[in-house]
C-alpha cells in the first residue's frame, strides 16, 4: 500500500457554483484548493472543498488551523 495523503475539507455544497465560488477565493488567497464531486446512493451530489494533499496528518492539521483563523470557517482533516 501506498502512503496515505491528507487533505483538508472547508466545505460541502450542494450547488456546484458555490463550491467552485470558495475554491476561487482559496486559490486567491494561495491556497492549492480543488473540488471533488461525491454522488450519494440516493443520487444526491454533494460538491467539496478541499485544500492540499499532505504526507502527514499533522501538515494537514496545521494548514486546518490556519485555514480557520482566517477565514469563518470549520475545516477539517480527512483522507484523500
Amino acid at each position: 500500500a501506498g502512503r496515505s495523503l491528507w487533505t483538508v475539507q472547508v466545505g460541502a455544497y450542494r450547488a456546484r457554483s458555490m463550491a467552485e465560488e470558495l475554491q476561487k477565493s482559496l486559490r486567491a488567497a494561495g491556497h492549492d484548493a480543488y473540488v471533488t464531486t461525491v454522488t450519494f446512493d440516493d443520487g444526491r451530489v454533494h460538491y467539496r472543498v478541499r485544500v492540499g494533499s499532505f504526507s502527514d496528518r499533522s501538515q494537514a492539521e496545521r494548514t486546518a488551523e490556519r485555514l480557520k483563523a482566517e477565514r469563518s470557517i470549520v475545516p477539517f482533516v480527512t483522507q484523500n
